[in-house]
């Protein structure tokens, strides 16, 4: 099998923007007309905001950074007033009221101007292809990696919509790596950090080509040297 090698000098810079709710006071909802909800309970919902993501627990933690107690109560509350639906896997996702609602949410924090963004403008981004010269399907890539940590990193969620699978890591220092598999014999890897550490990305890689091609004897892949930045 050949090596992977990831190693590229000619990383671009892009700019990164996430909401921040850490202006708002822990009751800016806590009313009849939201079902008293509370400030934790909304960071969950805008962290499952898009409907074709599902988290984990741990993932819900890494993403909003909340206590597990307050995870757990947010989680029960959410789940007993049909906002959240707690999947076979364990993962949590936004039921349709849920989506709803949490757009509801949305539209008062703008209205109100209470909702800002934090931007990062020194994150950096590489987007690399990787083939594989026997085919990979996307449920025997999901039931070899779903919910696997390695190393530093842990298992954030994945994603599915009828196309293409996303499986997504992050660790303490905030670099994330997304893998994405798009067709049988294609995968992207994706990787965002602030400080470039080569051997982060060798280890993710050698990880992954242990986890996934030894198993079913790919004699060899190459990549595509070609990266895509966006913003």
């Amino acid at each position: 099998m050949n090596a992977m090698n990831l190693h590229r000098d000619d990383f671009e810079k892009f700019q990164y923007s996430e909401p921040n709710l850490g202006n708002l006071p822990y009751d800016f909802f806590y009313s009849n007309e939201y079902n008293y909800i509370t400030l934790p309970e909304v960071q969950v919902l805008f962290a499952l905001s898009d409907s074709s993501v599902s988290y984990t627990f741990s993932g819900l933690r890494k993403k909003t950074q909340l206590h597990q107690y307050k995870i757990s109560k947010s989680l029960k509350r959410l789940q007993e007033r049909d906002l959240i639906d707690k999947e076979q896997d364990g993962t949590y996702s936004l039921t349709t009221k849920g989506e709803e609602f949490s757009r509801k949410l949305v539209k008062e924090l703008l209205k109100r101007k209470n909702i800002s963004y934090e931007k990062y403008d020194d994150f950096q981004t590489q987007r690399v292809k990787l083939f594989t010269k026997r085919s990979l399907d996307q449920h025997y890539i999901k039931n070899k990696l779903y919910g696997r940590w390695f190393g530093d990193f842990r298992f954030l969620y994945a994603k599915e919509d009828g196309k293409s699978l996303k499986l997504c890591w992050e660790d303490t220092e905030n670099w994330q790596i997304t893998l994405e598999n798009t067709s049988n014999n294609q995968l992207y890897i994706q990787f965002n950090h602030r400080d470039y550490e080569k051997t982060k990305i060798d280890n993710f890689t050698n990880w992954l080509s242990k986890e996934l091609l030894t198993e079913v004897d790919i004699p060899s892949y190459s990549i595509d040297k070609e990266s895509e930045v966006y913003n």
